[in-house]
């Protein structure tokens, strides 16, 4: 390759060299190879020969010529041999300055790392423990105990250390507590960004068992807190009063289908009777206008079963209340126990009184026989062989009310079995027998009507 003496050109970035006797504009622009510079430098020392050697054969100067040309081509090359050295060291400071991408890097002796985390040193993933690393294992994986940063693994730093932490979203979160455990109701830790507004790990007295806390009236049952109910509403005629305990007789509220009044007390003779109805200026009673087996129904059997057979026949018949039978057995118990004990008259259809009052009502003498049916008619039927000529019914009850003390209830009134006795009372008697005519003189198998009180 030929080249010009004029004409040196360095590695690196753009450099000038201007050699005495060269032309000013003579010289390059680009980069050159470091075979052309070391070529370029090799000629010009060529060119300008040895300082003492004087002229070359055939040159027809003179010695002075010879000596100040070999003074000029030794300047020459002092001068290209000091442009390369500083073109090599802009060169190097170029290249330093390209690589980090920052010319403040070499004042501080940090660079830029890929990510751009101007605060992470150098040297972190080299293995080596260096200023301002907390540790250093030699990799730039985040889930292990030392992260890509050089820092010690810990919860709320936003990445998941593998075998300890089952979440980490770098502080609370709706998925994550601030332990880096997963976000749930009850596991003690009180989550607002998952919306809890306690958490107490359990159902407490302040704080629902799905972390709200507790107010009755937020449709949260929470028995900790004293409700038996929460249904969501101030109704105080439903099942569930406003201050979540369950409706009762006797709570001042009145329990719509259920009770019929509630004054706050179940004290008798005061207008609201214990049993939360109206006090009535007297009680209706029939003899029913059908007979049944010993087993009441086919269907429901028992006390009930007779309940039952008496309010549809008053409400067939348009009669307001309550009505129950005067039966008894040993499952459901006796009138004694089970009716409400008026204060008032007791009194047929027709507007007889049979008793003033419960009192008198169970003295062993009525003052008019219970002969009259729910239709306002007497009954059709009649039996002469039982307790003289008259309307025999079931009863199986004393003169005081309470169940006989034998038993005769056709099995808690579910058979028609002739093999089982009974105890039945006379429609048409006034005396004790109304209730109490005969026992075991019946059977099971026979059909007989019912007596029915309105409560």
């Amino acid at each position: 390759m030929t080249t010009n003496r004029c004409d040196v050109r360095l590695a690196g970035p753009v450099v000038w060299v201007a050699l005495a006797g060269c032309p000013a504009d003579q010289g390059t622009t680009g980069p050159a190879t470091a075979t052309e510079t070391g070529v370029a430098m090799s000629d010009a020392m060529t060119t300008a020969g040895p300082a003492s050697s004087g002229l070359t054969t055939g040159d027809p100067a003179s010695a002075t010529d010879g000596t100040s040309v070999g003074t000029t081509a030794t300047t020459e090359m002092s001068s290209a041999t000091t442009m390369a050295a500083t073109g090599s060291t802009l060169a190097t400071s170029d290249a330093m300055t390209a690589s980090s991408g920052d010319t403040t890097a070499g004042s501080t002796g940090e660079t830029t790392s890929a990510s751009g985390d101007t605060n992470m040193p150098a040297s972190c993933g080299d293995g080596d423990l260096d200023p301002g690393e907390a540790c250093d294992d030699g990799n730039r994986i985040d889930s292990d105990e030392c992260t890509a940063a050089c820092t010690l693994a810990a919860c709320g730093d936003g990445s998941i250390h593998e075998g300890v932490e089952a979440c980490d979203d770098g502080g609370e979160s709706a998925l994550c507590d601030d332990d880096c455990t997963p976000a749930e109701c009850l596991d003690g830790l009180v989550n607002a960004a998952a919306g809890e507004q306690c958490d107490d790990g359990t159902e407490t007295a302040a704080c629902d068992a799905d972390c709200t806390a507790a107010l009755c009236g937020d449709a949260t049952v929470n028995a900790a807190a004293g409700e038996a109910c929460d249904d969501g509403d101030a109704d105080e005629t439903d099942a569930c009063i406003s201050d979540c305990a369950a409706a009762a007789c006797g709570d001042g509220h009145v329990q719509a289908g259920v009770e019929e009044c509630d004054d706050g007390n179940q004290v008798g003779g005061d207008g609201c009777e214990v049993n939360c109805k109206k006090a009535l200026a007297s009680r209706l009673v029939f003899v029913t206008s059908s007979t049944y087996y010993g087993d009441i129904t086919n269907t429901m059997h028992g006390v009930l079963a007779a309940d039952m057979r008496c309010q549809l026949l008053a409400k067939n018949a348009g009669l307001p209340g309550t009505f129950l039978a005067w039966l008894a057995d040993d499952e459901t118990g006796d009138p004694a126990s089970r009716f409400v004990k008026s204060d008032v008259p007791y009194v047929l259809l027709d507007g007889k009184k049979i008793a003033n009052n419960w009192a008198d009502l169970t003295d062993g003498l009525l003052l008019n026989p219970i002969r009259v049916t729910e239709k306002g008619g007497q009954p059709a039927y009649e039996f002469p062989e039982i307790c003289g000529s008259g309307q025999v019914v079931w009863s199986n009850v004393q003169v005081n009310g309470k169940a006989a003390e034998n038993t005769f209830d056709c099995n808690n009134w579910s058979s028609t079995s002739a093999a089982l006795n009974t105890a039945w009372g006379n429609a048409q008697a006034k005396n004790g027998t109304w209730t109490s005519c005969g026992a075991g003189l019946g059977h099971c198998g026979e059909k007989r009507a019912l007596y029915c009180f309105q409560q």
